[in-house]
């Protein structure tokens, strides 16, 4: 869809694989600007890298592997080793690869020994960017505190546990949509839940796993869409989704996917932005323009939310009983706070109600 959208005008410039577009770049109905990976392009010699263009720490790549299970006979392993080996220097397995945009190389059992730990210190690099509080992620490491203490007070209420327990949300389940790099997800691990985290990125996927893993952490973070859990059946006892909602094409059918999957009993949480005057000279002027908090573009007006747009949606989608907070900025101490002002960024807790027993 999205070479769709460029070719028809819709878009001026996208990031695609390359054997998406490799036909269209051919034909020159498309222009390749640049390349993600380290190296130039084979059937693109001409294009260079970002790196080549003086923008660092741009480079995107993807590869696959073959993994077995840990105990493996070894016979097994080398058996698949030298049978991959083979298939991947047939010629006609190359061309195909090739014309779907792979560049197909062999790696040893022990190249991919010393490979993997690259990816992952790779991976750990990026994570590093979504983990540090003074970085371009500052302004959701600033709302997190109010963010996550609306969730805690609320899931504490709901789910009638104890404010003074160290993990409140013991023996939970909850769903993280659209977590980035786990800026959320972890939180409400170490709160005791057990934690499921989604991201259409494969990439934040990977470097939100990476900070988890070197956290000692345990959280389900998997690169699927609201749709594909719905699909599966799934059902979680909290649902949050932040800062989200402001950025998908069809908020009702959207919002009504993440109510299905809150289980009965249970508690979603959303946060977005209001549509209103003061949001839009405060977040998209305010923010992206004047102090440059965000790239400019993140927001579109007409996309933000009203509190009751959002009610709405959620009852229809049985969601009941509504609860807003706002979150407030206060320049002078540089903190977010919450607040009942709702004017600009917003929360908002609804229940799922429990079948009549």
């Amino acid at each position: 869809p999205v070479i769709t959208d460029l070719m028809g005008g819709q878009l001026d410039y996208t990031f695609a694989s390359y054997g998406s577009a490799a036909n269209f770049i051919q034909t020159k109905k498309l222009r390749a600007l640049a390349i993600s990976g380290n190296k130039r392009e084979p059937d693109l010699p001409n294009v260079p890298t970002f790196d080549e263009l003086g923008v660092k720490a741009a480079s995107l790549e993807s590869w696959i592997g073959l993994y077995a299970p840990v105990n493996t006979p070894e016979p097994i392993l080398q058996a698949w080793s030298d049978a991959v080996k083979r298939i991947v220097g047939e010629p006609q397995v190359v061309s195909q690869l090739k014309t779907a945009g792979f560049e197909v190389y062999y790696k040893s059992r022990d190249e991919m020994k010393t490979f993997h730990p690259e990816e992952v210190q790779r991976f750990s690099r990026l994570a590093s960017e979504w983990w540090d509080p003074n970085g371009k992620f500052r302004p959701l490491h600033q709302i997190g505190p109010p963010r996550l203490s609306f969730i805690r007070d609320q899931a504490v209420g709901h789910f009638d546990r104890d404010t003074k327990m160290l993990k409140p949300l013991s023996g939970l389940t909850a769903l993280d949509i659209g977590c980035g790099g786990g800026l959320v997800s972890e939180p409400l691990t170490r709160m005791g839940a057990a934690v499921t985290a989604i991201d259409p990125s494969e990439r934040n996927i990977a470097i939100a796993k990476s900070h988890a893993d070197a956290q000692g952490l345990v959280i389900d973070y998997r690169p699927v869409r609201v749709e594909d859990l719905v699909a599966e059946g799934r059902a979680f006892d909290i649902v949050a989704c932040l800062e989200v909602v402001e950025h998908v094409p069809n908020p009702e059918k959207f919002i009504s996917e993440c109510a299905a999957l809150v289980r009965p009993g249970g508690l979603a949480i959303f946060s977005t932005l209001n549509r209103t005057f003061k949001a839009w000279a405060l977040a998209i002027v305010g923010a992206e323009y004047v102090l440059g908090w965000l790239p400019r573009g993140t927001h579109q007006w007409d996309r933000f939310i009203t509190p009751e747009e959002l009610a709405r949606y959620a009852e229809a989608a049985g969601l009941a009983a509504p609860h807003f907070e706002g979150i407030t900025y206060n320049p002078l101490r540089d903190v977010w706070a919450r607040n009942p002002d709702t004017d600009v960024n917003y929360l908002m807790s609804a229940k799922k109600p429990a079948p009549a027993t």
